[in-house]
């Protein structure tokens, strides 16, 4: 374990994971659970009952917007 020295906090960084913007995807059972969030803007959240797989949804700021893809 490192040494941590509070004079010189600056030497030290954070490390989250091997990914410097790590994301979180809530999974909810229906649409209207996450439609009826309070999230900030970029929230991102999967519905199970969206078409035959589920849907991703992402939050824009003033509504959820589903995602769709193609195969």
């Amino acid at each position: 374990m490192p040494d941590w020295d509070p004079k010189h906090f600056e030497k030290q960084t954070l490390t989250s994971g091997p990914y410097p913007n790590n994301s979180f995807i809530g999974i909810f059972d229906t649409e209207a659970e996450v439609t009826a969030l309070k999230a900030g803007k970029g929230s991102m959240a999967f519905a199970i009952d969206i078409g035959s797989h589920g849907g991703l949804m992402v939050y824009n700021g003033t509504a959820w917007k589903q995602i769709s893809f193609t195969s």
